[in-house]
């Protein structure tokens, strides 16, 4: 049975009990099916699919979304008894509709996404772990007959792996338009501010990266996180370095060939973390960009910090 701290449950049952369950359960599975398309493979008999504005616009979509998410509010209700609230309906994704459990993990955090764009700076560093936990465990329990019936720890989320890769190799492609909404998107960014907070978030929510950030001094609570300089100045570094890829969208191999080496050959950062800051900086932008951070501007930056781990993790391969 999965631990729950009194703040923890507090910080999941506030939230909760702010969500739009409709709005916020249809926007949720739209963007899961706009950011991840080959999820729409299990949504056959949905009817037009076929673009980001029939998606949102498609009824067949808001319904199921509305359903998933209510019965996400089980796990709210029952967070000492999870695996079994959960128990049926893992048994039907996993012998009748044949779902793959990874797209649990995908929707869970999908979900953290519109809880950021939905309720901006509401949606803490610390809330977003809590929150990070619970849809974790969710993922976990809905796919736990496609594990093997085993009583096992529960997996984390499945490890990226760098790799040769089309993306990797060659020269990625933007169409004008995901150009444009990265651009226009990072327009709009105050570098100073969302670097530092996607940094802070990143040691909050996932803690065993501090122990590359021996030297920044207090990081022992998310207060001294959020409130130590040297995590400041080192979120606005990065972040800076991040515009680089904005501004070198044909070219972000070789432009972080450089950073890649450094990281890889004398600092010895554990590439995962590339990603896991990636998925950090769009939890971010949609904080702070709220509903102008539509489901098609997610597909393109969340391309795009994919394509930037890939090459800050070039020197691993």
């Amino acid at each position: 049975m999965v631990h729950w701290s009194a703040e923890e449950k507090q910080l999941i049952t506030s939230i909760w009990s702010k969500v739009n369950v409709e709005e916020c359960g249809a926007e949720a599975l739209a963007r899961l099916l706009i950011v991840y398309p080959w999820t729409q493979r299990f949504f056959d008999n949905f009817g037009n699919l076929s673009s980001p504005t029939a998606i949102i616009g498609n009824p067949k979509v808001r319904a199921h979304g509305k359903k998933v998410l209510s019965s996400f509010g089980e796990a709210v209700k029952n967070l000492d008894n999870i695996k079994n609230t959960y128990a049926k309906l893992s048994e039907l994704h996993c012998e009748k509709l044949h779902v793959d459990p990874e797209n649990f993990r995908l929707l869970g955090n999908i979900l953290i996404i519109v809880l950021a764009a939905h309720f901006t700076k509401d949606f803490t560093p610390t809330c977003q772990a809590v929150w990070q936990k619970l849809v974790g465990v969710v993922a976990h329990a809905l796919a736990y007959k496609s594990l093997g019936h085993s009583e096992q720890k529960m997996l984390p989320a499945r490890r990226w792996k760098p790799k040769a890769s089309p993306t990797a190799a060659a020269m990625v492609h933007w169409s004008a338009e995901e150009k444009q909404l990265i651009t226009g998107l990072w327009g709009k960014i105050n570098v100073a501010d969302c670097g530092a907070e996607a940094l802070a978030r990143l040691l909050i929510v996932y803690p065993w990266t501090q122990r590359f950030f021996a030297s920044f001094g207090n990081l022992s609570s998310p207060t001294a996180i959020l409130g130590n300089p040297m995590v400041r100045a080192h979120g606005k570094k990065v972040l800076t370095s991040f515009g680089e890829a904005v501004k070198n969208l044909d070219n972000i191999k070789k432009n972080f060939a450089q950073l890649s080496k450094l990281h890889c050959d004398k600092l010895h950062v554990d590439p995962e973390n590339f990603r896991l800051l990636g998925d950090i900086l769009i939890v971010v932008l949609a904080s702070h960009i709220g509903k102008d951070f539509t489901p098609a501007s997610q597909a393109a930056w969340q391309k795009m910090v994919r394509v930037v781990a890939h090459a800050l993790a070039h020197e691993y391969h």
